[in-house]
């Protein structure tokens, strides 16, 4: 008797499922409803499933913003010299009506691609700096479930990529948007 309590009690921990193998389910269509048409998955490798807490919530969605404003700094960068250059050439020469009316334009671009593109993010990054100081850090919120994609494209290129899949309490895919403004 006292051999059949161990093997028992290996048999009841060997049968809780794996977050790994509840996660596949999920992924396996999301993913390929995400790597274009054409495309078809070679295999999926569930690596690593962690839990979400509402402070790691805010820095997911905070490390996308700054991301979105690195890929835009070039631009904003590239337009602001241009803004910089045209001034100090029509300072040094005696512009007339017409020129200073082009660096209005040049500088009201500027402005314009700035308030649209970067300033949002810039203070949508400083609402979030605010909310990490209260956030939950131990509350579950969701799964985040990493994987090695392998994948043939419809040029029969063979690609290996990591995924990152977020999972509600019941392993159904979440998407990103939703999961930064609570919506699942």
């Amino acid at each position: 008797m006292k051999k059949l309590i161990p093997v028992f009690l290996l048999f009841i921990v060997g049968c809780k499922t794996d977050p790994k193998v509840k996660a596949l389910p999920a992924i396996r269509p999301y993913i390929a409803s995400k790597i274009g048409e054409g495309n078809k998955i070679s295999d999926i490798e569930v690596f690593k499933v962690d839990t979400a807490t509402q402070l790691q919530q805010i820095e997911y969605h905070a490390e996308f913003l700054y991301n979105l404003i690195e890929k835009k700094a070039p631009i904003n960068k590239i337009n602001a010299e241009a803004l910089e250059r045209t001034i100090k050439m029509f300072q040094q020469s005696n512009a007339d009506e017409y020129f200073s009316n082009r660096v209005k334009e040049v500088k009201a671009e500027y402005d314009k691609y700035y308030n649209e593109e970067i300033k949002p993010s810039m203070d949508e990054l400083d609402v979030l700096q605010a909310q990490s100081k209260k956030a939950d850090s131990t509350k579950f919120l969701a799964y985040r479930a990493n994987a090695v994609l392998k994948y043939v494209t419809a040029s029969n290129a063979q690609k290996i990529d990591t995924v990152v899949v977020l999972l509600n309490k019941d392993f159904k895919v979440i998407e990103r948007k939703d999961f930064w403004e609570n919506k699942f």
